[in-house]
């Protein structure tokens, strides 16, 4: 059984509201909790660059729609409280949510950088942070027919807002030498899901262009932002299929053994900004625990029963 298939299941056997053939519920109202969402959520999803109201939240599998019923309650009376990514013994209380929000990448690109989620909040240590949030649901089990790859536009220094130095060069042809030693699998044209690792290089150009104030002033206006800002970091959050789905727990694991050897260890080894992982039973364990049992209840129905 493939866990598609049992995520179908699974909403048919406790939801009066089913999908047809595709995996798609009629409207993606039908795919986020209590079946409703705020104006201001649809706001953001509609100015945003990826369509994902009109064309990807209808579907079963849906990652913006995943991290959306997970993180749409945070506000100022109820934070989310999680360890800073790159200090574990910083303590940051996420106050503020938006959704799908764009960061600017090279000069010559005519699009920006889309990520799913920015929490705003403060530290125990008294610091303003800003945490950006790649959600991953099944996408490491549909990438494995798409090769990567990503312009060379990205390594020439005349098309960087701000100065980053040859490291990022030398970032990004680790990457792709990386890539190019992969061997195809016996089920997969290419062996990994190389999508995930181009967004991954694109996001932290788009967080590194936020080193020059003007770019950083222009973000803080453009979504709002009073605090200045003293910290900004980055965590994928994907989704990590229970293992009896041999193949999806394969993929899974697959891409991120990539991610954590060719995006985050040699953002390390350059002096990039070091991007997180966390899994969604991570998340799904750091919810708070009195007042969202019936988010929760939901959550476990919906995904969690299907994860690692």
């Amino acid at each position: 059984m493939k866990l598609i298939d049992d995520l179908l299941n699974g909403v048919k056997s406790w939801s009066n509201v089913a999908c047809n053939g595709k995996g798609e519920f009629r409207d993606y109202l039908s795919n986020v909790y209590n079946k409703e969402m705020q104006s201001k959520f649809v706001e953001m999803y509609n100015n945003g660059d990826g369509n994902e109201l009109t064309k990807h939240a209808k579907c079963v599998r849906s990652s913006s729609m995943l991290c959306y019923n997970f993180l749409h309650w945070i506000n100022e009376q109820n934070t989310l409280d999680l360890e800073g990514v790159n200090d574990s013994k910083v303590m940051v209380k996420y106050y503020r949510i938006d959704f799908e929000v764009q960061l600017k990448t090279i000069k010559c690109r005519g699009k920006d950088a889309n990520l799913d989620v920015m929490l705003l909040g403060k530290g125990n240590d008294g610091k303003n942070y800003l945490l950006f949030v790649e959600s991953k649901f099944l996408e490491p089990e549909d990438g494995g027919d798409r090769k990567f790859d990503i312009s060379e536009k990205y390594k020439q220094s005349q098309n960087w807002y701000c100065n980053k130095g040859e490291s990022w060069d030398k970032f990004i042809s680790n990457i792709k030498d990386g890539i190019d030693a992969m061997k195809p699998t016996k089920r997969r044209r290419y062996p990994i899901y190389g999508g995930g690792l181009k967004q991954g290089i694109t996001h932290l150009v788009g967080i590194a262009n936020m080193q020059d104030s003007d770019i950083l002033n222009d973000f803080k206006k453009k979504y709002s932002i009073d605090e200045n800002i003293d910290v900004i970091e980055f965590v994928n959050l994907v989704f990590e299929p229970n293992a009896k789905y041999s193949n999806e727990h394969e993929d899974y694991e697959a891409y991120h053994e990539a991610y954590q050897k060719l995006i985050i260890d040699n953002a390390k080894k350059y002096g990039i900004n070091k991007p997180g992982w966390m899994t969604y039973r991570e998340l799904f364990n750091k919810l708070p625990p009195d007042n969202l049992k019936e988010l929760k209840d939901y959550l476990e129905k919906r995904y969690m029963q299907f994860s690692a």
